[in-house]
């Protein structure tokens, strides 16, 4: 009888084991890949990061001197990366995707509209599909204060052009 039991119970911990495995494996290549974009793009653009939030696939940084926002997302083994500059910076806002049916937020992203590009760059800091609902208030918090940060430096910005284009 407890032979029997053994037996049904013990796949369980392997499937487990195995499971954290190969998990880890797969974050640690997504680490990487995010890790040598960030490489790539501060080396291309030659930037002095100021402030950077990495998340489970995708990165956000701002630069200091360039006033440049950085947005790598790695999905499916692709890294795509974009890099622009704030004084294209027409309108930044979070943005709550809510489900009709349950009532609640799916998705909490941030909205860039860029007077260089007529589409909206969006980046997600909490998505229901891939994200940890643990993680949730976490990432309310992060976009509000990346909002404040991108709404602030973009402000300084145009101050700066103002006053040069004034004297």
């Amino acid at each position: 009888m407890i032979l029997v039991i053994v037996l049904l119970l013990m796949p369980l911990p392997i499937y487990i084991g195995f499971q954290s495995l190969f998990k880890d494996k797969y974050q640690h290549k997504i680490d990487l890949a995010l890790k040598e974009a960030f490489r790539r793009v501060t080396k291309r653009h030659r930037l002095f990061m100021f402030k950077v939030t990495v998340f489970k696939d995708r990165l956000i940084g701002i630069d200091k001197r360039l006033n440049r926002l950085i947005i790598i997302n790695y999905k499916h083994g692709i890294t795509a990366e974009k890099c622009f500059t704030l004084d294209d910076l027409i309108n930044c806002r979070v943005v709550n995707r809510v489900q009709s049916e349950r009532g609640c937020i799916t998705n909490i992203a941030i909205e860039l509209t860029l007077s260089s590009d007529p589409a909206i760059v969006r980046f997600s800091f909490f998505d229901e599909k891939t994200d940890d609902s643990r993680n949730f208030a976490w990432a309310v918090k992060k976009s509000k204060i990346w909002e404040s940060i991108i709404k602030d430096r973009a402000t300084r910005l145009s101050r700066a052009i103002e006053d040069l284009r004034g004297q």
